[in-house]
């Protein structure tokens, strides 16, 4: 409820950057009270509530019966995990007054929550989350959550006699078609590209039988599987076309934003243009570089 009225203020909701101590041990004092200098926010006081009791009793729960939290709907089920856990992340992306080091501290926190779930649960939850967000740099943390959960899982499985590495294959297969469909701007993607883009390198550059029978799902447009070459092609051209924009751009007298942006600062002029090309030339060489490996192991 709090999170859902993140937009509202109300006097006497602790404001975390006004906490002195370690997160929520004053929350009770008087002297955790929101200062004049700063704008209380329902959505610190959800965070807050999550951080403190939220998450623990989700962990609570999970040890007591491992089986607790291994379905994310049922007929006895009341509440919506993906839901709740987009709400707060995207809240906590949004949120202002936030210091880096409280944003960090939430975010563990509530990945670690979602831990309490069976990995088929929590796998199905990450895909939820990086469908449903359309905050980049959210669906970019999720995305490498589902990787270092994902991937210790592949090298476990293919480590047994009988192992079998069709439900990773499939998850693979899953994130990648979601993530490089190329909907959006490489500058407004570049956190959520970057992620999957690691994946793909991750899977690439394995030199095991293992990885091998991931990259023949990403080899071949057909059922189950993405042609992660087109994909990556796709992508390639999408950053030719924006690069050529910025240059066209610059040629032809700047940027009103830049200037705007530097009148409010009080600063020398910003180039904006200039830091959007390095976002995307960052992505370009990753992507290069996936295309180069993936070339190489089908030799």
């Amino acid at each position: 409820m709090l999170l859902s009225n993140c937009d509202a203020n109300a006097p006497g909701v602790v404001n975390l950057g006004d906490l002195s101590g370690p997160l929520g041990e004053n929350l009770a004092s008087t002297a955790s009270q929101p200062s004049a200098k700063r704008k209380a926010c329902f959505a610190q006081r959800g965070l807050l509530i999550f951080s403190e009791s939220g998450a623990p009793l989700l962990e609570f729960v999970s040890r007591q019966s491992p089986d607790a939290l291994g379905a994310l709907s049922s007929t006895s089920c009341r509440w919506h995990p993906a839901r709740v856990f987009r709400t707060i992340l995207e809240s906590l992306a949004s949120t202002p007054d936030l210091e880096k080091e409280v944003r960090g501290a939430l975010f563990r926190t509530t990945s670690a929550a979602m831990k309490a779930f069976s990995w088929q649960c929590r796998c199905q939850l990450y895909l939820e989350i990086i469908n449903a967000s359309h905050v980049d740099a959210i669906i970019g943390a999720v995305v490498t959550l589902f990787k270092d959960d994902w991937w210790p899982r592949v090298v476990s499985q293919a480590s047994l006699s009988d192992g079998n590495l069709s439900a990773e294959r499939k998850q693979l297969v899953q994130v990648l078609s979601c993530t490089l469909a190329g909907e959006v701007q490489i500058i407004d993607g570049m956190d959520t590209l970057t992620a999957a883009l690691n994946i793909a390198r991750l899977v690439a550059l394995a030199k095991t039988p293992a990885a091998a029978f991931l990259r023949e799902a990403l080899r071949r447009d057909a059922a189950g599987c993405i042609d992660l070459e087109a994909k990556l092609l796709n992508i390639s051209k999408q950053i030719d076309a924006e690069l050529s924009i910025l240059g066209h751009n610059e040629s032809t007298g700047g940027d009103a934003l830049a200037e705007a942006m530097s009148e409010a600062l009080g600063q020398d002029k910003v180039n904006l243009t200039e830091m959007k090309r390095d976002r995307i030339t960052m992505v370009a060489h990753l992507v290069s570089r996936v295309r180069e490996v993936l070339s190489e192991t089908t030799k």
